[in-house]
């Protein structure tokens, strides 16, 4: 009704449910139903008012509550009910920034020829490949009709950034700010923490907060770039301070968001999305336009064991999964091949994999382990010099090996042997946190073998090595 420009019949309908709710339902669900955000910011408490027999104005004050939550309230928060999401009924946030080409005021909503960013998943297994790179451009055409003559991309100017420092900082005004000169973008379950904190104990990386997420979550929610780099403010002093001396400055410091990879909730929200079934401009977009020179680090596993360890540490940190086991795993693993392989046959593998309303219903979140399509995107945006992709298989075993060509990657000053040698043997980090509860199921690895396989011979042939298919392992 919403969306259909019914809001007022959308709303009395909606207040006259709470009304039954809040009258005839016990009083005692009453006080369960208050929103604890708005609750506890108020100076009084609707529970003690019903049981102080003052009903009435518990109810009043309870109503007026809901009133302001659902007419003030986005309302796009209750439009992904479908089992493919229409990205048309999503929230489009008007931001200031950097222009982008015009979409036609006329047109269909999707293109009559199918690009190769939205191949089928026949189109996955086939051995031709194509790549196209687009740098700062968006990743496709437009999707929809638009009568806006100008887009904006973001929600700053490209900061100008100072010569004198190796990480990028500029100064606003007399303030120098600094961004990450890395970042480790996922996947989860794959060693990035562990990663992120052996990088750490080289001389020249600083420390900084881990699972920062400003170009995916916070940045959307209104927390402007002065916020993202005061998280940096000490680096920043620093350097600043070295500058100022005539000292070379080497010092950087790096972002772990694990979900910068293969985020699916943000982009429609990301101007220049409007219409699109799949996004034209990505995480990936943004981070290129405000640092061009970002160098991304991306950590990948076997999909099926990356999978199955998130999903007993997820059991384990919240409840989302109750009494975990193979058994509850594999029903899960059934749930959500069926989901994907029924958008595959109407949609492309692209549309699929970003589609937040399936990963959601997934629960397991299989999208993840699509690797190569969401690593597509970022190579079409940044060059193949500025990222490098770390197998956890090969990392786990030879840590002192794999931190030296990291390093290198980053240009960081080479440590010896001794060096990496004592960084290495440090304990695993967020290793031994998971619930035991033995092996996933054989049918539920087969049944994962055969849902990954096109996904990961496609990555091999992306990164020209057979390793990214996993066939190494057992």
């Amino acid at each position: 009704m919403v969306f259909k420009k019914k809001l007022p019949l959308a709303v009395v309908i909606s207040m006259s449910t709470m009304l039954m709710m809040h009258v005839f339902m016990p009083l005692n669900l009453l006080c369960l139903l208050q929103t604890h955000f708005i609750t506890n910011k108020l100076p009084f408490s609707i529970h003690r008012m019903v049981f102080k027999k003052k009903l009435p104005l518990a109810v009043v004050i309870s109503m007026s509550t809901m009133l302001m939550m659902h007419v003030f309230m986005p309302l796009n928060l209750h439009a992904n009910e479908g089992e493919l999401e229409d990205p048309t009924n999503q929230q489009k946030r008007s931001v200031n920034m950097h222009e982008l080409e015009a979409c036609p005021e006329e047109g269909d909503l999707l293109p009559e020829e199918t690009p190769y960013w939205s191949d089928k998943i026949e189109e996955y297994k086939k051995p031709k490949y194509e790549f196209e790179y687009v740098g700062e451009k968006p990743l496709s055409i437009c999707c929809a009709p638009d009568n806006t003559t100008k887009k904006s991309f973001g929600y700053i100017e490209p900061p100008k950034f100072t010569d004198k420092s190796k990480n990028p900082c500029w100064y606003d005004g007399k303030r120098l700010r600094c961004m990450p000169y890395f970042f480790i973008i996922g996947a989860s379950k794959s060693a990035t923490t562990d990663l992120f904190k052996r990088l750490l104990m080289h001389p020249d990386v600083k420390c900084t907060r881990k699972e920062i997420h400003w170009f995916s979550r916070l940045r959307t929610l209104g927390a402007g770039l002065k916020w993202y780099t005061s998280q940096f403010n000490t680096l920043a002093k620093d350097i600043n301070t070295q500058i100022k001396a005539g000292e070379p400055t080497t010092s950087v410091i790096g972002e772990v968001s694990i979900d910068y990879l293969s985020d699916v909730q943000v982009w429609p929200h990301l101007t220049g999305n409007q219409g699109c079934y799949e996004p034209r401009v990505t995480i990936a977009s943004h981070v290129r336009f405000v640092d061009p020179k970002a160098k991304i680090i991306i950590n990948l596993r076997d999909p099926i064991r990356r999978l199955y360890s998130k999903y007993l540490f997820t059991a384990k940190s919240s409840e989302l999964f109750k009494n975990p086991s193979p058994e509850q795993f594999h029903e899960y693993v059934v749930k959500s091949i069926r989901l994907y392989t029924k958008c595959f046959q109407q949609y492309s593998v692209r549309t699929c994999a970003y589609n937040s309303t399936i990963a959601r219903r997934s629960k397991i979140m299989i999208h993840e382990g699509l690797y190569v399509t969401f690593l597509e995107d970022w190579l079409r945006i940044f060059p193949r010099k500025q990222m490098y992709v770390v197998r956890m298989e090969d990392y786990s075993p030879n840590i002192p090996g794999e931190l030296s060509k990291i390093y290198n990657f980053l240009d960081l000053a080479p440590l010896s042997k001794p060096q990496l040698n004592e960084i290495g043997e440090i304990n695993i980090v967020n290793a031994g946190k998971n619930y035991d509860v033995g092996p996933m199921m054989n049918k539920s690895m087969y049944m994962l073998k055969t849902f990954y396989k096109p996904f990961n011979e496609r990555l091999a042939r992306l990164l020209k090595e057979d390793k990214w298919t996993w066939n190494d392992q057992p």
